[in-house]
C-alpha cells in the first residue's frame, strides 16, 4: 500500500509538504470500491456521524492525496466534531494543494485557530485571506471565534477598526478616504491586478486638499463620485454613515416612460404627481447631474439608481437644485425631510398603485415572496415569478423548482412565463435546478414557448439567470432591458470607512457569460415599458403582450 507522510509546518507562509512512498507493486483503489466510500463518508456528514465522517476520510485521503476536496471535507467533519486545530490542518492540506472557494477556507484556517487559542496563526492566516480578497472584512470584528483577539491592536488594524481615539474631522476623513483606496486596490476585480484609473487619481488627491473646506455630507458626495469612477454597478458608497448627515425626503420617485412621478409619499396627495423642477433645474437635467455619483453596468441602471437618490435633499443641493419641488399641474412646494434615520439598500420593489380600485395584477401582488408560481385559466399557461435569487425558510430554491417541473409535467402546459422584473439578485450559485426545469420544459414539450419579463430591476444574479435562460432555450424575451450587462464585474461586499462609519461596496469578481459578448444588456424582442397612466390604473403590458400572443 502507498504511504502518505504529511509534514505541517505552523507557519502560514510555509509550505505543506507530501511525501509518498510508494513500492513497485502498489496496487490502486478499485474505482467503485473507491466511489462508494467516498459516497458513505458523505452519508455519514449528513447523519451527523463525524468521527466515523473523519475515518472515512482519512482513509480516502491515503489513497488519493492529491484530491483536494478530500481534505476540506475531512477539515469540515473534524470542525463539526469540534476539533479545530485539526480540522486547520487538514483545510491546509487542500489549499496547498488547490481547492475551490480557497479565500474563504483560507478565513476558516484563521477562525480555527482563533478558537483553538493560538493566536499568532490565527492573526497570519487572516492576514492571508485579506491578502486574498476576503469580502467581508467589517464582519469579521463580529464573530465570535475572535473573540479573545478583539481587544489587540494588530487585530484592530486588520479589520479596519484602527480609528486613534480623538482624531480630528479632517485626519478623520483622510484616513477613510485612504482606507477606501486601499480596498479597493486589495478586493477590486480589475484594479487589484492594475492601477486605478488617473481620474480617479486625480481626483481623490483633490479631494484629500479639499476635505478641511467641505462639509460631512459634501465629503460623503465626493467620495461616492470616485467610486462611481470605478464603472460597475456593485461598486458603491452609500449615502448613510455614523457622521454624515443625510436626511431623506418623506417620498419616493419612480421614472416612467412619460416623466419622473411620485409613487409613494407620507403625504398621500402627491402620489400620481409628476415633478418637473427641483427648484430651478428641470427633473430631467437633476437626473443627468446625479449620473456620476453612482456606479452601474449599463445606462438603463441610470432609471433605478437616480430617482432614488434625488429623495436626498443634501444631493439635490450639491447639483444645483432644491427640494423646492415643481409638479406638472403647477404646484410647488417645499418638502421637508423625514425625521427618521435614513437608510440606503436595494431599491424598494413597486407596489399596487394606491390610485385605483382595479385589482392589482399579477407582477404587483406578492412582490415580498422570493417565488411563486400560478396556472393562468384556460391559456395552457403558467405564470411564474421570480423576485429573489434565495432559499427561502419554508421551502429552498430547489425544493421550488423540483414542485415546477412536476406542475409542468402533470397538466397540460404550452405556455411558461418567467417574470424577473423584481428580482435584483442573491445566490447565482442557487440556479442549477431551476435552470434545469426551465431547459427541460423548453426541450421536451412540443411546442412549448418560454417567456421572460425582464426590467431595469432584473440585476446581478438575476442577470446571471437570464444570461443562462437565453443561451440554453429558446425563451422570448418581454419588457424592459436588463439593467446589468451579460458579463459584468459584480458581487456585493463589505465596505467600512472607520471614521465616518460610511458604507459601502466593491465589485470583487467577474460574472462571463459570453468572452465576445458585448452588449450592454439584454433588450427584449417584446419592447413593452411602463408608463405612468399604465401604472397608476394597475396596468401590465408586459404580460398582457404576451398573453395576446398566446391567444393569436
Amino acid at each position: 500500500m502507498t504511504k502518505v507522510f504529511v509534514i505541517l509546518l505552523p507557519m502560514p507562509n510555509t509550505l505543506l509538504l507530501v511525501v509518498l512512498g510508494a513500492s513497485a507493486t502498489a496496487q490502486s483503489p478499485d474505482p467503485l470500491e473507491y466511489y462508494r466510500q467516498l459516497r458513505r463518508a458523505g452519508e455519514l456528514v449528513e447523519s451527523r456521524e463525524y468521527a466515523k465522517a473523519v475515518d472515512a476520510y482519512r482513509q480516502l485521503a491515503e489513497q488519493k492525496p492529491e484530491n483536494a476536496e478530500l481534505w476540506m471535507r475531512l477539515g469540515d467533519a473534524l470542525d463539526r466534531m469540534g476539533q479545530p486545530k485539526p480540522a486547520a490542518e487538514a483545510w491546509q492540506n487542500g489549499l496547498q494543494r488547490g481547492c475551490r472557494h480557497a479565500v474563504f477556507y483560507t478565513y476558516d484556517v484563521a477562525r480555527a485557530y482563533a478558537r483553538a487559542g493560538e493566536q499568532e496563526p490565527a492573526i497570519q492566516w487572516l492576514e492571508r485571506a485579506l491578502a486574498a480578497g476576503y469580502e467581508r472584512r467589517p464582519s469579521i470584528a463580529q464573530d465570535d471565534a475572535f473573540t479573545a483577539l478583539r481587544s489587540e491592536a494588530r487585530f484592530r488594524r486588520l479589520v479596519g477598526e484602527s480609528t486613534p481615539e480623538g482624531m480630528d474631522r479632517v485626519a478623520g476623513w483622510r484616513l477613510d478616504l485612504e482606507h477606501f483606496l486601499q480596498e479597493v486596490k486589495r478586493l477590486h476585480y480589475l484594479y487589484r491586478h492594475r492601477q486605478l484609473p488617473p481620474e480617479l487619481t486625480r481626483a481623490a488627491d483633490a479631494l484629500r486638499g479639499r476635505i478641511p473646506e467641505l462639509s460631512n455630507e459634501a465629503i460623503l458626495i465626493e467620495l461616492m463620485r470616485l467610486a462611481a469612477m470605478l464603472g460597475d454597478g456593485h461598486t458603491q458608497i452609500y449615502p448613510v454613515g455614523r457622521l454624515p448627515q443625510m436626511p431623506q425626503l418623506p417620498l419616493r420617485f419612480y421614472l416612467f416612460s412619460d416623466g419622473l412621478y411620485v409613487i409613494d409619499a407620507d403625504r398621500k396627495d402627491l402620489i400620481g404627481r409628476r415633478v418637473v423642477r427641483f427648484g430651478e433645474v428641470d427633473a430631467a437635467e437633476m437626473l443627468r447631474r446625479v449620473e456620476p455619483l453612482f456606479g452601474r453596468d449599463n445606462e438603463i441602471a441610470v432609471r433605478v439608481l437616480g430617482p432614488l437618490l434625488l429623495a436626498f435633499p443634501e444631493i439635490l443641493k450639491h447639483l444645483g437644485g432644491t427640494n423646492r419641488l415643481a409638479l406638472a399641474d403647477n404646484e410647488v412646494l417645499t418638502i421637508e425631510p423625514s425625521t427618521v434615520s435614513a437608510r440606503f439598500g436595494p431599491p424598494p420593489k413597486l407596489m399596487p398603485s394606491p390610485l385605483t380600485m382595479v385589482p392589482a395584477p399579477l407582477y404587483l401582488r406578492k412582490v415580498s415572496d422570493a417565488y411563486w408560481f400560478e396556472r393562468l385559466p384556460d391559456r395552457k399557461t403558467i405564470y411564474f415569478q421570480f423576485n429573489q435569487v434565495m432559499d427561502k425558510p419554508d421551502e429552498l430554491l430547489s425544493a421550488f423548482a423540483e414542485r415546477l417541473r412536476r406542475s409542468l409535467q402533470e397538466q397540460d402546459t404550452a405556455n411558461l412565463i418567467i417574470d424577473v422584473r423584481h428580482n435584483n439578485g442573491g445566490n447565482a450559485g442557487l440556479l442549477m435546478p431551476l435552470l434545469r426545469v426551465l431547459v427541460a420544459f423548453d426541450t421536451a414539450q412540443p411546442g412549448a414557448r418560454l417567456f421572460v419579463i425582464t426590467s431595469r430591476y432584473t440585476y446581478s444574479a438575476a442577470q446571471i439567470f437570464i444570461n443562462n435562460v437565453q443561451r440554453w432555450t429558446r425563451a422570448i424575451f418581454v419588457g424592459e432591458p436588463s439593467g446589468s450587462s451579460p458579463n459584468f464585474v459584480g458581487e456585493d461586499t463589505e465596505l467600512l470607512l472607520p471614521f465616518s462609519g460610511v458604507r459601502g461596496s466593491i465589485s470583487s469578481r467577474y460574472h462571463q457569460s459570453d468572452g465576445l459578448d458585448q452588449r450592454k444588456w439584454i433588450a427584449p424582442r417584446i419592447p413593452a415599458e411602463l408608463s405612468s397612466s399604465d401604472y397608476f390604473a394597475n396596468l401590465d403590458p408586459a404580460l398582457d403582450a404576451i398573453l395576446r400572443l398566446i391567444a393569436e
